[in-house]
């Protein structure tokens, strides 16, 4: 805390309740240390009646000593939890936070499917019930500064979060278009228009280790030996440029296969109903799927059958359900890429039009250790049936 006197000449000192301590030695001492920066939360308080409380920033601390101040909850719950308690403690609290919503990372760097925000927002309108002020769209060391800050509040809690991704360990990750999780969440959580390629683009962490497992583990018992188009009458038969086992989920038959479908017509922004079910396959040691094209020809006999079910192919999701020992990745011929089998991540590629110029030529490579298991959704023009 810092050291300044309430009016009437007493000390202003109001303890914090956290699970070992109190706020006032970390903040003081990294106050007279002079820490300043984008990236800092600034809390400052004074008794009701002529204390306030400032807290600036998006994010709050693992530093200091304060995280303990809430259980498990990271940098914005130690904001949030640190305000509430100043604000139950008797003091009057202002957050300023540097974009226009509240909840900061837990707003937009955490997917709803691991987050649902309606939860979250009823517990951000707790504070507003509580008294605590919020002011947007400010950031310390650029709309207020953190000597403002100590010249105006008797006590200021400091707060310093994480501002770098932690970038995956899979060849491709430095090419050019390429963004970090945390970055892509944000500008898509904020509605902001993505610069994505045209054609294929890679999701990072679309599912979760668990969601992966379930899958795998439902589908195991219905696997058969994969099967391809028949181009002359529209049925399915085997064929040998495909080798792998795999099943198809009818859509929405399980909670976990809505769940994932869910997720992904949000995602592509494509109406859930206009995609196939889900398929999922297994790649044992040396199988492979040779690269062709998803679209039904126009051109072959049996595609005016399968169009009458929904139209044309129009794009495919793979997402990789586990990261095979060796091999296994998603080619691209006519654009020179492969794409490394990563659990949880995925390919996305789109073809506006049934012809080889959409250059959606792709194929799986051989696995040579281990297995690899992979589900597959398929968009189609119009509604699936």
């Amino acid at each position: 805390m810092v050291k300044k006197r309430a009016a009437g000449g007493a000390p202003l000192r109001r303890e914090v309740p956290r699970e070992g301590g109190g706020v006032g030695g970390p903040a003081g001492e990294a106050l007279g240390a002079g820490v300043a920066g984008g990236g800092l939360v600034g809390i400052g308080a004074r008794a009701v009646g002529g204390d306030r409380l400032e807290h600036q920033g998006r994010q709050a601390v693992e530093v200091l000593g304060v995280r303990q101040l809430v259980r498990g909850g990271g940098r914005e719950a130690a904001r949030h939890g640190t305000a509430g308690a100043l604000v139950r403690a008797g003091a009057e609290v202002r957050v300023h936070a540097a974009l226009h919503v509240l909840g900061g990372v837990l707003q937009y760097g955490i997917p709803a499917y691991r987050l649902p925000k309606d939860g979250l927002n009823k517990e951000l309108e707790l504070f507003k019930k509580l008294g605590v002020k919020f002011v947007f769209n400010t950031r310390i060391g650029t709309d207020v500064s953190l000597k403002s800050l100590q010249k105006a509040n008797d006590i200021i809690f400091i707060a310093v979060g994480a501002q770098k991704d932690v970038e995956l360990e899979i060849p491709g990750r430095t090419l050019k278009g390429v963004m970090q999780g945390y970055e892509c969440l944000e500008e898509f959580a904020l509605g902001k228009k993505l610069p994505i390629g045209k054609r294929v683009v890679v999701v990072g962490a679309l599912l979760a280790d668990d969601e992966c497992r379930g899958l795998m583990e439902v589908s195991e018992p219905e696997l058969l030996r994969s099967e391809t188009v028949d181009i002359a009458t529209g049925s399915s038969e085997v064929n040998a440029a495909r080798t792998s086992d795999g099943m198809f989920f009818e859509r929405g038959e399980a909670p976990l296969i809505t769940a994932v479908e869910q997720r992904i017509a949000e995602l592509l922004r494509w109406p859930l109903d206009h995609g196939e079910g889900l398929q999922v396959l297994r790649y044992r040691p040396g199988a492979q799927y040779r690269p062709h094209h998803d679209y039904f020809d126009p051109a072959h006999p049996g595609t005016a059958r399968i169009l009458q079910r929904g139209g044309q192919r129009v794009g495919t999701l793979v997402m990789y359900l586990n990261t095979p020992d060796k091999g296994g990745g998603t080619t691209f011929p006519d654009v020179h890429l492969e794409v490394a089998p990563q659990r949880g991540n995925a390919v996305f590629f789109s073809y506006d039009r049934p012809h080889p110029d959409t250059r959606s030529l792709h194929g799986g490579a051989p696995v040579l250790q281990g297995e690899k298991w992979i589900a597959t959704k398929w968009l189609r023009e119009r509604t699936f049936t």
